[in-house]
Order: structure tokens, then sequence, then C-alpha cells
């Protein structure tokens, strides 16, 4: 049996506003750089190249700048997977 509870609408989109805020910070958390990335795959800059080429990776995001950034989770799900 489930229960309704029956809440104002101003605050339910202040919970759902505080919950898109906590998603997004975890979300930024979760990005690294270039530099990093090479860290956590033990691989050097110019192999990063190559895999981005060849589709092996690519980056999450890329900022106005051009600069590519990677999930560290999904990384870290690659380098698991390279040494399964």
């Amino acid at each position: 049996m489930s229960k309704t509870v029956i809440i104002p609408a101003s605050t339910w989109f202040e919970l759902t506003r505080q919950l898109n805020e906590i998603s997004n910070a975890i979300q930024a958390n979760d990005l690294v750089g270039r530099e990093e990335a090479c860290k956590i795959l033990n691989i050097s800059s110019k192999t990063l190249t190559n895999y981005l080429a060849l589709g092996k990776i690519t980056p999450d995001t890329i900022n106005e700048l051009d600069q590519m950034f990677f999930s560290r989770a999904r990384l870290v799900g690659l380098k698991k997977k390279e040494t399964a």
C-alpha cells in the first residue's frame, strides 16, 4: 500500500532545484582533465591522442576553450576492463 504525501508546490520546486544542484556538483567533481586521465589509465599523452583518434576513448565534455574532460568513473571502468 503506497502513501501519498502532499507538499506545497513551492517546497517541491525548491527540493527539485536543490537535487539538481547536488547532481551537477557530483558530476563536475567526477570530471578530470587530460593529464589526470593519462595517470588513471597509466598511458602517455600521445597514446591518449591515438585512442581519441581511433574512437577508443571519447571526452565527456569539451569546454569553450576546446579542453577535453573525462569522467573519472568511466576511465576507471576502462582501466578495469583492460586489466581483466
